[in-house]
C-alpha cells in the first residue's frame, strides 16, 4: 500500500513538474523582446521549444533567456 505512490504518484508529478516548467518557458519566450533574446534568433527560439519540450525548456532558460539584473 505504501508504495503505490511511488508506482503511480510520482511518475504523474515528475510529468506534471515538466509539464508546468514547459509552459513557463512558453510564456516566458513570448513575453521577451525580439532583440534581448541571446544565443539564436527568434524563430530558431520557438521551434526549439516547441518541439525540444522539456529540454528546450531548460535550454531557454541557461542560453536564451535574457539575463535579468
Amino acid at each position: 500500500m505504501g508504495n503505490s505512490f511511488f508506482l503511480t504518484g510520482l511518475p504523474v508529478l515528475i510529468v506534471l513538474c515538466a509539464l508546468c516548467l514547459w509552459v513557463y518557458g512558453v510564456v516566458d519566450f513570448a513575453r521577451t523582446d525580439k532583440l534581448e533574446i541571446r544565443s539564436f534568433p527568434q524563430e530558431a527560439w520557438l521551434l526549439i521549444l516547441l518541439f525540444g519540450s522539456f529540454a528546450g525548456a531548460l535550454l531557454w532558460f541557461v542560453a536564451g533567456r535574457p539575463q535579468r539584473h
